[in-house]
């Protein structure tokens, strides 16, 4: 997989692990196309929650679903890392993991204006 360096860093880019056999890279801008329905947004919005447990930023931009949509799905996400598949989980140890992950950022997206370099360009903070 092709990797551009930035200007003056020599290696911009660390390997920052593999998911369902895919690689990615800290600092990267992956993008992950399939059929609706698929799995995509809840396979993303758990590697998101992965990478705020270890204090890794992470970004999903979404043109499927809301701002609100993700929100709620990464809740759900949440109550599956407390109390698995389709387990109990209380609201308390909901919000703990919900707060490990402030470091993420959930986009909606709009095919019409939010294109790969327009992404890559805005500020995330």
């Amino acid at each position: 997989m092709a990797r551009i360096g930035i200007t003056g860093i020599p290696d911009p880019y660390h390997f920052f692990g593999t998911f369902a056999g895919l690689p990615f890279w800290g600092g990267g801008l992956t993008l992950l196309s399939a059929a609706p329905g698929i799995g995509k947004t809840s396979w993303m919005l758990r590697m998101l929650l992965n990478a705020a447990a270890v204090n890794v930023p992470s970004a999903l931009g979404c043109y499927e679903h809301t701002e609100d949509e993700l929100k709620f799905r990464l809740a759900k996400q949440a109550e599956a890392v407390v109390g698995g598949s389709h387990g109990e989980a209380s609201q308390a140890n909901v919000e703990d993991v919900l707060a490990q992950s402030a470091n993420g950022i959930l986009m909606a997206l709009d095919d019409k204006k939010d294109t790969v370099r327009s992404i890559e360009e805005k500020p995330l903070c």
